[in-house]
């Protein structure tokens, strides 16, 4: 998909290995950029098949290595080929940005070969919520490492994503908040109303809110929570960094 070519564009220089054979890079490589007084450490990984392939020998290592790699960053950065689509592959390894709570940013490389670049750019935002819902609150940039086309504005969603993913709230306004929300959108359980007592942030990256009602959360039904998550996510406007909403019997 590019990713070594597109470390080289950063880096102005022909570090790393490129070739058009999947599967070149094997090894994880921390590479150092620096760009408008802002510093990053980009780790370049193996690309990741399905899941489900028998991943043994040298492919099982890459992808522990992947791992790994993942578990060190604060931000994925999930390099798609706009001119192969979203294969099963991507999808793999947004599920393990999803499972590891990473900040991401989706970015759909070698945007030059596209002629139609309207109808593709919809395609990719349409696939992102159906088939890639996990990451439906990630920023999506058409970027193009061979011509150097929205490399400023990808690394600017990053560092955005990265200020997100440790962004703190003050209690005060969180508990305004979420006792508005339970106000407005009230939530029953066999016929006991669900009633807000308090909230506040218990840590970043990514950010997690506990908010203790008078219910546990198992009788809390997902839709109620993922309404929540929606409703926070526009008024503070939050993207490209997981939420997490824990809500806790008092």
């Amino acid at each position: 998909v590019g990713k070594s070519s597109l470390l080289n564009r950063l880096l102005g220089e022909e570090r790393m290995i490129v070739s058009n054979t999947p599967g070149t890079t094997r090894d994880t490589i921390d590479t150092r950029v620096e760009w408008r007084d802002k510093k990053f450490l980009f780790m370049d990984t193996a690309g990741l098949r399905a899941k489900k392939s028998k991943a043994v020998g040298l492919e099982g290592l890459t992808r522990i290595m992947s791992e790994r790699a993942v578990d060190r960053c604060d931000v994925a950065l999930l390099l798609l080929d706009a001119a192969e689509g979203l294969l099963e592959g991507d999808t793999s390894v947004g599920l393990l940005i999803q499972e590891k709570n990473r900040a991401c940013v989706v970015g759909v490389n070698k945007w030059d070969v596209v002629q139609d670049k309207s109808r593709v750019a919809q395609w990719f935002r349409d696939r992102q919520p159906t088939d890639m819902p996990f990451l439906s609150y990630s920023s999506v940039v058409f970027l193009s490492a061979k011509t150097g086309y929205n490399v400023s504005d990808l690394l600017e969603s990053v560092w955005s994503a990265y200020r997100q993913f440790h962004r703190r709230f003050e209690k005060e306004d969180l508990e305004a908040f979420f006792w508005a929300e339970v106000q407005n959108r009230p939530f029953t359980h066999r016929g006991r109303k669900l009633r807000f007592l308090s909230a506040e942030q218990a840590g970043t990256a990514p950010p997690t809110i506990v908010v203790r009602t008078n219910m546990p959360s198992e009788d809390i039904h997902f839709s109620y929570i993922r309404h929540m998550e929606s409703a926070f996510r526009q008024r503070y406007q939050v993207a490209s960094t997981p939420i997490l909403l824990r809500f806790r019997k008092k």
